[in-house]
């Protein structure tokens, strides 16, 4: 296994040109200064030793531009949006050069915020009334999925290769609006399989596009106020799609800016209107954390991956910890009454063979590559 991901790393520096961690004087982080990217949410990993590691944590700047951040006494971690071109860096009084060159593969991801016939985007929420920032949801949590699958490959030793997302001028994720055929109670007849069958003929013969695969949330996804049953809630993925519904939405971050507030937010919620798909912890990050993870996992099944038998690995219940990419501790929850502090052995990853079959996906090139049927 360590000599095909040697070879799979020699197979892919055109995703980044880096060496080893940056050691910028007390700055020690993941990406070498002076690396090309190819996706420009990047999850920045690192330790500030000396006196800039010790009192008031310092800041990440991105040029004029405040980073979001999180601090355990000398680590930190950062999502740092880069654009196009140099970008400087700097943690307190450290800096790193990043470089950020769009990916011109033509395989990308699509993400699709999927109506019934009536156009109805509102998704479900604790309360009656509530944020339908649906777009901005899932294009966060799109980004934060791309970062952590690059944030992943890197820790088995290989360049940061990722998907790519279908961007608007501005380099935000593009969200598709979509109304099916028919009304919601037509879905909510079907079980999963017939579902996720029907939409996959709806999105071939509406949306067709051999290069995508699609990211699909139900917007109508509800439970039964009387028996309790979640309809049209399913989580499946192949071939083209990976299909999902949209009750725990309300929990996820709108922004990256959110993003670790969100992984750390011990909140208790009415499970009346939603899903309570949190593992059992039955708070906000738990409920973001295996949701978003989950999303992720049934894309990888559009990848081609299948389920392993690591227990960390996305393809399995690795999933539930999603989070811990992106914070130090599981906050208290229904599981555990008190942080949780772990390891990064500890994080939620893609195991080996899933690794494997990633790198030489062709949804995970940088470059152009001839075009492949899915």
């Amino acid at each position: 296994m360590i000599l095909k991901l040697a070879r799979l790393a020699a197979l892919c520096t055109a995703f980044v040109v880096f060496t080893t961690p940056s050691s910028a004087g007390d700055l020690d982080c993941n990406y070498d200064s002076g690396a090309t990217l190819r996706h420009p949410v990047v999850l920045l990993r690192g330790t500030v030793d000396g006196d800039s590691g010790r009192g008031q944590s310092p800041q990440v700047r991105v040029g004029n531009s405040v980073a979001p951040c999180l601090w355990r006494e000398q680590q930190f971690k950062a999502l740092v949006r880069l654009n196009e071109g140099e970008n400087t860096i700097s943690v307190g009084d450290r800096t790193l050069v990043l470089h950020y060159r769009p990916s011109t593969n033509p395989h990308y991801v699509r993400l699709i915020w999927m109506t019934d016939s009536t156009g109805e985007t509102d998704f479900a929420t604790p309360a009656e009334q509530g944020p339908q920032d649906y777009k901005e949801k899932l294009a966060t949590a799109a980004e934060l999925m791309q970062a952590f699958t690059a944030d992943r490959m890197m820790a088995l030793g290989l360049p940061p290769q990722t998907f790519r997302l279908e961007r608007d001028e501005n380099l935000r994720p593009v969200v598709h609006t979509w109304a099916q055929p028919q009304t919601k109670d037509a879905y909510y007849a079907l079980d999963s399989q017939a579902w996720w069958h029907d939409v996959r003929k709806w999105i071939d013969r509406e949306h067709p596009d051999a290069m995508a695969k699609n990211v699909v949330l139900a917007a109508y996804t509800r439970k039964d106020p009387e028996s309790g049953e979640m309809l049209a809630h399913t989580a499946l993925g192949g071939a083209n799609l990976g299909l999902f519904g949209s009750a725990s939405v309300f929990s996820w971050p709108s922004s990256l800016d959110q993003a670790f507030s969100c992984f750390q937010d011990s909140s208790a919620y009415a499970t009346t209107a939603i899903h309570n798909d949190s593992n059992g912890r039955s708070v906000i990050w738990g409920l973001a954390s295996t949701t978003i993870g989950a999303t992720l996992h049934e894309l990888s099944h559009a990848f081609g991956l299948p389920h392993c038998e690591d227990n960390l690995c996305i393809m399995t219940r690795g999933f539930d910890y999603f989070n811990r990419a992106f914070t130090f501790a599981d906050a208290p929850s229904d599981r555990n009454r008190n942080a949780l502090a772990f390891e990064p052995h500890q994080e939620a990853h893609f195991g080996a063979e899933c690794t494997t079959q990633l790198a030489v996906s062709p949804w995970l090139r940088a470059e152009q590559s001839p075009p492949t049927s899915r």
